[in-house]
Parts: C-alpha cells; structure tokens; sequence
C-alpha cells in the first residue's frame, strides 16, 4: 500500500518485498535478543532483569531534557569562544527544531551551514519528541569516529548521566576490566536510553547476515534516529540506505533526522528514494548568509602551476599563507600525501612554529591527544605578541564535527561536499577580522595518487564541471561556491558521473546489486527456475544469506 501510494506521487520509493525482509529482520532480531539473554542467564544462574519500563524511560527523558536546557543555557549560549555573534541565530535553529519535536512529521532533514550547531539542536529535537511520543531510545549516528568521541563527551556532560548514553564504536578505549565485560554486553543489545555510535554499526544492523548485529535490529524500532553528517554514507549504499529509513519512518514508529551542511539531492533518483522529507528550517538562504564568514578560492588552474601542484609546490603555498594568517590547515585526501607534506613542512620551519599531522592510522588516544594540543595552540596563536606559526596538516578526518578555527585551510579538490566541509573549519566563530580563505587546489597524479580511490576522481570530476561554469557565469551560483545552488548543481553533476547502479551496492560476482537481492531477487527466482523447471511461489525469496 504505502509503494502504491508513492508511486502515484511520481516518487518511486521502494518495493514490498524489501520492506517485507525488513519485518522479517526485525523478528529475528527480538527473537534472538530473547533467546541469548535467556540462555546467558540460565548459564550464569541469574535472573532475568526486566528491561527499562515505559513509565521508567520517560522519567530519564524528562530529566533529561531539564539538564539539556540548563546546559544549553549556562555552557553554550553564554560562552564567548562560541562567537556571540552567532549566538542568536545557532539559537533560532535550535528552537525550530524544538517546536518540529511537537509536530506529527515523520521524517526530517536538517540542513544548515558548518557550525550553526546542529548537533546540540537536533539533540533538542530528539529529547523533546522521545518525551512526547514515548521513545525507546534515541540513536545518533555519525560517519567518523573522531565525531562521535567528541560529541559523545558533550552530550554525556548535557543530559548529566553517563550512564544512559552509550558510546560504541571501534576507538572506544576503557581502564578496567569489569568496564569491558560491562560494556561488552551493552554493545550486543544497545540496552540504554542513548546510544551515540557509526554509521558502519547502524549499516550492519540493517544488513549484515552476523546474528550479533541481527540482534540490535529491534532497537531501532520506536526510536529518534540522528544521522550526522548523512553526506558521508557511502554511495553505493545509497539506495539501500534510503529504502530502511522509509522502513524505519514508515513501518516501525521511528522518527529519522538527516543532518548536514550538503545535503544531497532527494529528487535525482529514478527508483528507491527517500519518502515525504520535511525540512527542519526552511529558511536556508538565510543562515548561509548569517554564517558566511569564509572565502572559497579556486586556484585549481592557475599558471603559477600548470598541471596541478608538486609536493614542494603546495609546501611553498602553505608556508606562504602561514607568513599572512599565521595558522593555517591543509587536508589532503591521502595519508601519504598528508605524511609527505608535513615531514618536509616540519624540517622548514622553526622552533616557534608547531606543526601537526592528523590522519586516521593515528591510534585514537594519539589522534585525541593531538586535537586537543591543536586547539591550545590555535587559542595561544590568537593572543597578541604571539609570533609563532600553527599549521596542521591532514586527511579529511578533521573536515566533520571537529571543531577548529584557522584563518586559512588549503584543501586539495574534491567533491564539494568536502570542500565546503572544511571551509567549516576556517574562521568557524567569526573569530578574525577578515573573511577566513579556503584555497582549493589541484595536486598532480605524483603528488596524490588516487588509483585505488574511484570515489574521489568521481567527485573531482564532478566538482571540475562546477568550477569551469562558475568561472564562467558565477552569477548562477550567487557569487559563492558554498550557495545552496551551487551544492544543487554539484550533485546534478555528481550523479551524472556516477557508474551505473553504482548506487545499488553492486555484487559484482553474481552480475547483480545488493538491492536486488534483498528485495525481489530475480536472479534467485531464475536459478529456481532452472533447478526445478517451475516458478517460485514463496512468500519470500530475498538471499539473506548474501
């Protein structure tokens, strides 16, 4: 009934039999949940806890929220490093959220400018709606690891109880080992009001065949889903992504924020999109103009150098722009690159000057550490009589939920997305007198070799069509390359280079897609055909097992 209907709205969103698998999901997952946590009982000879009540729950959530608003009201809205000027507007957003938490809204996307808050206000909306509609749980999901830590500390200190907030992702590090055994049980079942972990978690337990992310998939059911930074599910999950959400919103009584700063087209898909999407705050235009505090500059074809930049070439540029702004962050999109270009940046500058290296093979507490010592030196930079220089270089691990401020970022192209991700992390509370400079620049094959890495040349050629029309009539863009059209007529292009149902989740050895397989399966039903010369009349044929 509900495809029925979509379909007459011109909006293709799904088939049945993929929404039936997902009901069937849903039974094995509480199925095997009770089952375990039976059987781990009787081995241990415990009794069987009951779970968090109804009646229980909501008493978390209204505390809960009475701590959130203090919070928002003695730690945020009042702290200078935050940048009173944009106080007021970070302030309008979350109360937009706030009175969407009493609408009957389903499913929502939140798309307002790098650093306008929206963690902290889609939270809001989270507490306020579980409160009011009787929420299990809510369950945020970012992309990178590096969020997740740092927003789980916040939100930890926001709601005044660790111990409704779960943190579960591969870096989580604990000192005892009761923690871990405790911990490790919390993992298997997300038995806890919060749950904060990855996007690579979330996508398992809608689609692994391992019974132990099976088992979680029950509670994702009546929940507040937030996917931060919902730009960075991998492409080709796309498809798949958008038929659970239709699921989860639809079927099974959650309610789903997307949020990002480059939202993606809902509209360019001509099967399996997204339902009904409302927007959160509807006057975009209006926070971009109120957070435009950067400059995005493209010197991907200068003649200064023809052919895209050298290693040598971009440490150069880097140290030039550290003579001007006196801290600068440069992100490239390898960790060789980023590896090559601090080493020999590091052995030209002086003792004054500190230098920083940020990647993903940093282990976590390392990587932790470092963020931490950037933003002390970045503080200390911007205090008067300082003469030293900051400059960090890195991978696009910084460009989502870290929250720095340099005065200058160089990022070497890629999709607009990332490039308008990392102006994020330029001038981010209008603390400079001047408009921060994002420098995009073109590295060549040596400097930055992408063989192995098919998604970003898609999106470099994507965003080079981009560039070469805003070259030529910027007027179409605003003026910007961080306009909301601009980021509309980069996924136009984006999409158009994309490889054929690269979106499906290709399975490239059975010569089909991973969507196909979990909904009506004709490749299966063919092999059924063959096998017994008759056609399959099962209630379901989805390869599960795949």
């Amino acid at each position: 009934m509900f495809v029925r209907k979509s379909t007459k709205q011109n909006r293709h969103c799904g088939n049945g039999y993929f929404y039936i698998g997902m009901y069937f999901r849903v039974l094995l997952s509480m199925l095997l949940d009770s089952d375990w946590t039976d059987t781990e009982k009787f081995f241990q000879n415990e009794e069987l806890k009951q779970r968090i009540s109804k009646k229980e729950i909501q008493k978390i959530w209204q505390q809960s929220i009475q701590c959130f608003e203090n919070y928002l009201n003695h730690e945020i809205r009042n702290k200078a490093e935050n940048g009173q000027s944009l106080q007021a507007v970070r302030q309008e957003i979350s109360e937009r959220c706030y009175e969407e938490a009493e609408k009957e809204t389903r499913l929502y996307r939140l798309t307002v400018p790098t650093g306008a808050g929206k963690t902290l206000s889609s939270l809001r909306f989270a507490l306020y709606r579980a409160e009011r509609t009787q929420k299990q749980h809510i369950i945020y999901v970012a992309p990178f690891n590096s969020i997740l830590s740092q927003n789980a500390d916040e939100i930890r200190r926001a709601v005044d109880d660790p111990d409704i907030v779960l943190e579960h992702h591969c870096n989580v590090i604990l000192s005892e080992k009761k923690q871990e055994k405790d911990y490790k049980k919390l993992t298997e079942t997300w038995d806890v009001p919060i749950i904060m972990t990855s996007a690579v978690q979330v996508l398992n337990v809608l689609f692994s065949g391992q019974k132990r992310d099976i088992r979680r998939m029950h509670t994702l059911c009546n929940s507040v889903i937030i996917f931060d930074e919902v730009q960075a599910i991998p492409k080709k999950c796309m498809e798949l992504f958008n038929l659970a959400v239709n699921f989860l919103t639809n079927f099974a009584e959650s309610d789903v924020v997307l949020c990002s700063a480059t939202q993606p087209s809902i509209k360019d898909l001509k099967e399996n999109n997204l339902s009904e999407c409302m927007e959160m705050t509807e006057i975009i235009e209006k926070y971009e103009e109120a957070f435009r505090r950067t400059d995005i500059v493209d010197l991907t074809e200068t003649e200064a150098y023809p052919g895209g930049m050298e290693i040598e070439d971009l440490c150069d540029f880097t140290l030039q722009q550290a003579e001007t702004f006196r801290n600068v962050l440069v992100i490239v999109n390898t960790t060789e690159c980023a590896k090559q270009v601090y080493e020999k940046i590091k052995s030209s500058c002086s003792d004054e000057d500190q230098v920083f290296h940020l990647s993903n093979k940093l282990c976590p507490q390392n990587k932790e550490d470092t963020l931490e010592t950037v933003h002390a030196a970045l503080r200390k930079n911007r205090e008067s009589g300082y003469t030293g220089r900051v400059i960090c270089i890195s991978t696009p691990v910084v460009e989502a939920g870290v929250n720095f401020s340099f005065g200058c970022v160089i990022r070497s192209k890629a999709g607009l997305d990332h490039v308008i991700q990392a102006a994020g992390r330029g001038n981010r509370h209008k603390e400079y007198p001047w408009f921060g400079k994002i420098y995009i620049v073109q590295l060549t094959n040596e400097a930055e070799s992408l063989e192995k890495l098919p998604e970003i040349q898609e999106e470099q050629r994507a965003v080079q069509k981009l560039l070469e029309q805003f070259r030529s009539k910027p007027e179409i863009f605003e003026k910007r390359l961080d306009s909301s059209k601009a980021i509309a007529i980069y996924y136009q292009y984006y999409y158009q280079v994309l490889q054929a149902d690269i979106t499906k989740f290709p399975a490239k050895n059975y010569k089909t897609t991973l969507l196909e397989m979990l909904g009506k399966n004709c490749p299966g039903r063919k092999q059924y055909w063959h096998k017994f010369e008759q056609e399959y009349k099962g209630g379901m044929a989805q390869a599960f097992a795949t």
